[in-house]
């Protein structure tokens, strides 16, 4: 028998949707985890780009009925008919006997400058014009489609695509340019209109029967119309990271917070120039679009920054950076300072060195940089400038490509949190699993995890297994300036072992083996530590997960794969489990 024929529980990140995790073993929905965050987030995708978590702006793609959705002069039938996806999802609206404006919206949050791709699957009944549209505040764009026929018949727009997908049912999409930031902005999916060329959000005359099929609402912030995803409130999307390679893994991270307002906009008054000019929008960003900014030495100490209040703890900033006509770049924070090389992705020296640095390769010649700085922070200047090989005086007219600034309270960058005009927290990764004593080795067991090591710095549990009372557990954890494992039974400690030292942006393969005085630890194929002495009674451990969310309990973690074994494998087996 295999060893994943012998698994009780394995979880990849493989398959997901919004609030749930799938695990491969048992092919039933008890092994799948539960996702909880209550906020978006972004990862890096599968091409190398950052995206929100989930990158469909719209809430509830698929239930237009629901109260999020404002209605004029309509109604809607949920359930109605078969959508695209094979389902019996799709709704069906219906006119009123108004001859006013008869449609749909919703709220999204828009960043003037951006690209967005407005999109819809539609189905002709009996109307067979449907018009997309924009708020004027947001851009004058507006496209009319006909869905009988399945063409793009009017209106004011960039880019336009009509898409037979089967059964009747067309997508449609345009591209637009919003000239508005904020959250109170509207998007218009489907308003009836009387004609081919009825003009924006013109009046519709109805009689309480003429309708359409529709489904799938989405907006992203690209040039076109992505992959459908469905949503219903957006928030508790699992993150598949693909930031080591082509194999996904699943991001956990704590509860940060970005003090650093208009992030991705630094001509913005928020941001003082010292010796530097900004030009807007000129190049493309990590997240595939061209929202990144060139920033161009006019004179000696050539940087731009900001000024936060007085700080205590330990505090990361972080920048994305990309070499333009320097190679060099400087990040400063509050006396505290950095040289990176953007063409070697290198750290070259420091005036006043940081607690710690680090250097991360992106997509498309990008880095993430960041420092590390300890208390007292007084009126913290936080900022990112042009430099040479030796200083932070870059040569004047060279310049280099920024986007993404990032100041949070913490010891390590995490991934990157978007802001416009107030600072924006994004949730602790909360993923777990209760009732299933069933899969968890009560007296005897295993437990497996497979994961690249995204920080080593602090107090923090990667995965646990325990009862509902929380007297008893097993868990990996950081503790004392390494990787540990620890057993405890009935509130008494059963066996504190160490794991070993970890290098962060490794790989590595644990596994707990635990049976009645028979403890063995093995990590990437060695057996590194061991437990003659160890107590283990049934304590109806029934609850296991990735992450606790207790103030002390933090993790920020690449997750690859998590096992259970009912059984205590033999050391052969724990040996070929673990080998990278």
């Amino acid at each position: 028998m295999s060893l994943l024929e012998q698994a009780s529980l394995v979880i990849t990140p493989n398959a997901y949707k919004e609030s749930k995790l799938y695990s491969v073993v048992p092919n039933t929905t008890l092994g799948d985890m539960d996702v909880v965050r209550a906020t978006t987030a972004t990862r890096v995708n599968s091409n190398g780009l950052i995206e929100e978590v989930p990158y469909n702006l719209v809430r509830y793609s698929e239930d237009i009925s629901n109260s999020a959705w404002a209605k004029y002069n309509i109604t809607m039938s949920a359930n109605s008919t078969t959508a695209p996806n094979g389902t019996l999802t799709a709704e069906k609206l219906l006119s009123s006997n108004s001859t006013s404006f008869q449609g749909i919206e919703i709220q999204v949050n828009y960043i003037s400058g951006q690209k967005y791709t407005n999109s819809i699957y539609f189905k002709y009944i009996d109307t067979p014009f449907v018009q997309i549209i924009t708020p004027s505040f947001v851009s004058s764009n507006y496209v009319n489609f006909n869905i009988q026929t399945g063409e793009v018949v009017g209106g004011v727009y960039e880019d336009a695509t009509v898409t037979s997908v089967g059964n009747g049912w067309y997508r449609c999409s345009f591209t637009f340019i919003s000239n508005y930031t904020g959250s109170g902005g509207t998007i218009g999916s489907a308003n009836l209109i009387n004609s081919a060329s009825s003009s924006k959000a013109s009046d519709f005359t109805g009689n309480g029967v003429k309708g359409i099929y529709l489904w799938g609402a989405q907006l992203v912030t690209s040039t076109s119309a992505k992959e459908y995803f469905p949503t219903t409130d957006r928030l508790n999307i699992p993150r598949i990271d693909y930031t080591n390679g082509s194999c996904p893994s699943l991001l956990v991270e704590p509860q940060r917070t970005n003090l650093a307002l208009y992030s991705e906009q630094f001509d913005n008054a928020y941001w003082t120039r010292n010796n530097v000019t900004v030009n807007a929008n000129s190049v493309i960003s990590p997240d595939g679009t061209q929202n990144a900014e060139t920033i161009t030495s006019s004179g000696t100490t050539s940087f731009l920054y900001t000024t936060t209040a007085a700080l205590t703890g330990a505090y990361t900033l972080s920048f994305f950076a990309k070499k333009g006509t320097s190679n060099f770049c400087w990040v400063y924070l509050n006396g505290y300072d950095a040289i990176f090389n953007l063409n070697t992705g290198t750290f070259v020296s420091s005036v006043v060195a940081p607690e710690s640095y680090s250097i991360i390769a992106y997509a498309n010649g990008w880095y993430k940089i960041s420092i590390t700085k300890t208390s007292p922070i007084l009126a913290a200047l936080s900022g990112i400038g042009v430099a040479s090989s030796t200083n932070f005086n870059g040569v004047v007219g060279t310049n280099i490509y920024v986007y993404g600034a990032q100041l949070e309270a913490g010891a390590y960058p995490t991934s990157y949190i978007p802001t416009v005009a107030s600072s924006v927290t994004r949730n602790a990764d909360v993923i777990s699993k209760t009732g299933i004593s069933s899969l968890i080795g009560q007296t005897e067991g295993t437990i497996f995890l497979d994961f690249y090591a995204k920080n080593n710095n602090t107090f923090q549990i990667l995965s646990q297994l325990r009862n509902v009372s929380g007297t008893a557990q097993i868990d990996l954890r950081w503790a004392d300036g390494g990787l540990y494992a620890l057993g405890n039974n009935n509130g008494a400690n059963q066996f504190y072992l160490s794991v070993g030292s970890i290098s962060v942006g490794s790989r590595y393969k644990v596994a707990i083996a635990y049976k009645l005085n028979d403890v063995k630890i093995y990590m990437n194929g060695t057996n590194v530590n061991s437990d003659t002495a160890a107590t283990f009674l049934d304590q109806s451990m029934s609850y296991f997960s990735f992450a606790e969310n207790l103030s002390n309990y933090i993790e920020a973690q690449f997750i690859n794969s998590a096992q259970l074994y009912k059984t205590r494998l033999t050391n052969t087996e724990l040996a070929q489990l673990t080998t990278l």
